[in-house]
């Protein structure tokens, strides 16, 4: 008995299901990249929200010291209590914070905590703003020319005019990542 073509089974055949395959991943791989990219924008609001809060703090704090400093010790230091920030790609070696920052700072942040940097993976300042109560020349981080207190930290983004100043560190450090730093009220 012959089949009519009226009663052939329906379905799709290989070559339609391969075609609307590579359409649903070439979609899923805009979608990824453009929340990707939404992130990297969201965690760049984001440190630049907290430096803002971070100098007016560190202002606060220069302004109710009976010597009217900074607080902090000389060099370069992470803006937390304690541990290790800015480590080499080996995972060793970067700057320590220390409680005579956070002590100083703390009553001026919202909360009483300073904020960590919302870093992305394999980023050097992982976990922490980079400070130097008191820059002078040569120096490791701050471009010359630049001395006096001064707040580093990094964002996903290329450095804009006006913007922030740029810090170049090493070529290898953190592909993708820009550091930048400014110089506070003296």
């Amino acid at each position: 008995m012959k089949r009519s073509s009226l009663f052939q089974e329906k379905g799709f055949t290989l070559t339609e299901l391969m075609a609307v395959f590579v359409i649903i991943t070439l979609l899923m791989l805009v979608i990824m990249t453009s929340i990707q990219s939404a992130r990297g924008r969201g965690r760049d609001s984001q440190v630049r929200s907290d430096k803002q809060r971070i100098i007016l703090g560190l202002v606060k704090a220069r302004e109710a010291a009976t010597d009217y400093i900074y607080p902090g010790n000389s060099g370069w230091q992470c803006l937390k209590a304690g541990g290790k920030c800015f480590l080499n790609s080996s995972g060793t070696g970067g700057y320590t914070g220390n409680s005579t920052i956070t002590s100083a700072l703390t009553p001026y942040m919202p909360g009483g905590v300073i904020p960590s940097t919302p870093a992305p993976v394999g980023a050097y300042m992982y976990d922490s703003y980079l400070y130097n109560p008191n820059v002078t020349q040569p120096d490791t981080l701050a471009p010359a020319g630049i001395t006096g207190p001064v707040l580093l930290w990094y964002q996903e983004k290329p450095i804009q005019q006006n913007e922030c100043n740029g810090v170049v560190l090493q070529p290898n450090y953190d592909p993708g990542i820009y550091y930048c730093f400014e110089k506070l009220p003296s």
